[in-house]
């Protein structure tokens, strides 16, 4: 099978696709509404990437600094050999922040993501105004680590497997089945399925201090109107 451009996923739609450089890292991020206004940001689950909240940013943007970004390794960004630990993947976020110019973000985790998210909001609290996880992975999920690793050779089998019959969308496994054959992305695929039973780095804490709401079920792809009314009363 032949590798993809990441350009497959350079859609149109009410955000603009930048390239931001932190830590020596050029990560892609799906961006709208005004960088003075607080910031959201959205983090991606192993199996999904930033196309994932692209319809939140329509309810969003008019009173919020929208950010879809996708995690290093994965689709537009830059795709290093090395790099994918959780202290890494903590300081990409924190990065991101950081170089968006703002201090902190309400974050919204997806799946395996939300192991990154807790690991910045216990550790990194200065950087996190609340939290919002979604379908939180706790430990490693055996049957997310399978579909991580065959998502390359069999595309459109892991994108239906990834989701919920009731949103199995064209246009959603379309994007993902696409995600997946972009060239280089298999190593960061299979470490962050991994990331939920990595142990925390020496000295780090798992304590978490900042606001945190849970939800299930894909929120952001089942009914991403409401969904959005959560962010907001989270932000």
């Amino acid at each position: 099978m032949t590798a993809l451009s990441p350009a497959v996923l350079a859609i149109p739609g009410p955000f603009e696709h930048e390239l931001v450089h932190t830590r020596g890292t050029r990560l892609h991020a799906a961006v709208a509404g005004a960088p003075q206004a607080p910031l959201v940001l959205f983090l991606h689950d192993c199996l999904g990437g930033w196309f994932d909240f692209r319809h939140l940013f329509e309810p969003l943007s008019a009173d919020f600094h929208v950010v879809a970004m996708s995690a290093r390794g994965f689709a537009q960004s830059d795709k290093p050999p090395m790099g994918y630990s959780l202290r890494e993947g903590v300081g990409d976020i924190s990065g991101m922040i950081r170089a968006l110019g703002h201090g902190k973000a309400t974050i919204v985790a997806a799946g395996t993501a939300a192991r990154l998210a807790t690991s910045l909001a216990a550790n990194y609290p200065e950087r996190v105004r609340s939290l919002i996880l979604t379908d939180a992975r706790t430990r490693l999920s055996p049957r997310t680590l399978l579909l991580a690793r065959a998502a390359t050779n069999l595309p459109d089998f892991v994108a239906g497997r990834s989701l919920p019959p009731a949103l199995r969308t064209e246009r959603t496994l379309e994007l993902r089945a696409l995600s997946y054959q972009i060239g280089g992305t298999q190593h960061a695929r299979v470490k962050h399925a991994k990331l939920p039973g990595t142990p925390l780095p020496v000295k780090w804490t798992s304590r978490i201090e900042v606001p945190v709401r849970y939800a299930s079920g894909m929120p952001y792809v089942a009914d991403p109107v409401a969904f959005a009314e959560q962010v907001q009363l989270a932000t």
